[in-house]
């Protein structure tokens, strides 16, 4: 296309040089022969109306270019034929100059052979008499000839010229908006907001922009590398579509599980599509990486908000139904405990345990309706005691050993005491299932400032990092018959004492749970 708008421009430039030179020719003929015989019949008048009206019906470029340089021959023709001077011989030669104008060579093949059998023609008929015929005045004829062929040469170096300087001009304005279009993808892949990365087929990395480097924790020094090594994807699923990738394939959006160098574990929504070159050849692989980790946490969050909220209000409906049998069951065991029997110790705790149950009925409760503690002030080592005392025949039959260090019996909290007891319940019964076959669990107290640190170790296998990120989450369990509740129950219990609850494995051996709790010292409360 490009082309024929060229032709069809020096289809216009080339007309109007002609014109001008053959009215220059008629002027120069005027004044030198003082006679206007060859203008009758007037071809060449002729030649340009009907090329003039070609142009105006917009004929086809390529047959315009041919109309003209036929048209030129033709007036040559006629001018040798009624004037055989060897001045008029040699402007057939011109015409191929002109023909050399529109760098086709269609266009100078047309035009040789035309101007060359011309040639040839007049020799043969008119050679002699030509060369006799050649007069003093003709010489004005051979400076016109030069003239035409330096102005038309002149006009061409100069289009030329401007042809240049144009598609240079073109070239650098092209290269702009090529600059604009890179810089333009360039921040768009740099300030995205989601990760993008691309690797070549040997799984090299080529490319990735701050949001992948920062999703994963990395640093430029990661191009070069093969992508296994950044991304860690067990189920392979991420690397199966990278092969259907290389393969031409487009993989729409889809979740997987991956890890990263650091272990870490992230879940994400991937699209990979693949990228190609001018021959449609795949060379590379694109990612476009979405982090979903916060957002299924989220869900998570809202789908246990909606176990808890049923389970409150379960809890709600059957709390009472297992009240009233305590009830009775406490009426009997107070009848027992007036009369004489060498059971009083147990009968008071079978009491202090009837309360519990139905404490931990109305904790239990705060999952459909948090409410007010009771908070009194109690001595912490009372509670500890207590509750060893609760775990003394379950510990000499499961072989566990209790160490109690650091029992201050002078520490004094602020407390529920029924809730406090359940913390250390939960914390103790965990530690004995941690240690199956046996072991050591120690209870500590260290005051610090105005706070006491409790401290509960087990001597079992610790617990994996993994399950540790999550161990407090609602309904988050790896027991058989557990409810997932229980660390969470406590962690809340602690806050609402204005304490501190943590749970991490022990330097050496076994799991280490941690309560900060502030203390009561000189009747004045410490938080």
């Amino acid at each position: 296309m490009e082309k024929k708008i060229f032709t069809q421009q020096l289809n216009k430039l080339i007309f109007s040089i002609v014109f001008v030179f053959y009215l220059i020719d008629l002027l120069i003929y005027s004044i030198s022969e003082q006679s206007l015989d060859f203008l009758w019949p007037p071809i060449g008048f002729i030649l340009f109306i009907v090329l003039a009206l070609f142009y105006r019906l917009q004929m086809n470029p390529y047959l315009f270019m041919v109309s003209i340089i036929t048209a030129f021959y033709v007036y040559l023709f006629y001018i040798n034929i009624i004037s055989p001077n060897f001045v008029n011989y040699f402007f057939f030669i011109f015409g191929i100059i002109i023909s050399s104008f529109y760098q086709n060579i269609f266009a100078i093949v047309y035009s040789s052979i035309i101007g060359t059998f011309s040639l040839i023609y007049f020799y043969k008929i008119n050679g002699t008499k030509m060369i006799s015929l050649f007069q003093e005045q003709d010489f004005i004829y051979i400076f016109l000839f030069a003239l035409f062929t330096a102005i038309l040469l002149f006009v061409m170096i100069f289009y030329a010229n401007q042809l240049r300087i144009k598609a240079y001009q073109n070239e650098l304005k092209a290269k702009e908006d090529l600059f604009s279009t890179k810089s333009f993808y360039k921040a768009l892949f740099e300030n995205a907001n989601y990760s993008i990365i691309v690797i070549n087929l040997k799984n090299e990395i080529l490319e990735a922009n701050q949001s992948f480097l920062s999703l994963f924790e990395l640093t430029s020094d990661i191009i070069g590398q093969y992508i296994d090594k950044v991304i860690y994807d067990q189920s392979q699923i991420f690397f199966q579509s990278i092969e259907k990738a290389k393969l031409g394939q487009s993989i729409p959006a889809f979740e997987t599980s991956i890890q990263t160098a650091d272990h870490s574990k992230l879940i994400i929504e991937t699209t990979i599509s693949p990228i190609l070159n001018q021959k449609s050849e795949v060379f590379a692989v694109s990612f476009i990486i979405r982090d979903q980790t916060e957002k299924k946490l989220m869900d998570e969050y809202i789908r246990n908000s909606e176990k808890l909220k049923v389970t409150g209000e379960i809890a709600a409906s059957v709390a009472h139904e297992i009240r009233n049998p305590l009830t009775v069951i406490s009426g009997f065991i107070q009848m027992l405990d007036e009369r004489e029997n060498g059971f009083k110790q147990y009968l008071t705790i079978i009491n202090s345990e009837l309360a519990r149950m139905n404490e931990i009925i109305s904790e239990f409760l705060f999952l459909s309706k948090p409410h007010e503690a009771q908070i009194k002030k109690t001595r912490l080592s009372s509670i500890i005691y207590e509750v060893i005392l609760l775990f003394e025949s379950e510990a000499h039959y499961q072989n566990v050993t209790i160490i109690k260090e650091n029992i201050d019996e002078d520490i004094m909290v602020l407390c529920n005491k029924n809730q406090l007891k359940q913390v250390f319940i939960n914390l103790l019964k965990n530690a004995f299932e941690a240690m199956p076959k046996g072991g050591v669990v120690s209870l500590s107290c260290e005051v610090i400032e105005d706070k006491v640190r409790i401290e509960v170790i087990d001597s079992g296998s610790g617990i994996p990092e993994e399950i540790l990120k999550k161990i407090k989450s609602p309904f988050f369990t790896t027991k058989e018959n557990g409810t997932g509740l229980g660390l969470m129950i406590t962690e809340q219990i602690i806050e609402q004492h204005n304490g501190r609850f943590n749970i991490s494995n022990h330097e050496t051996k076994g799991t280490r749970a941690e309560i900060y709790l502030p203390i009561i010292i000189e009747n004045k409360l410490h938080d």
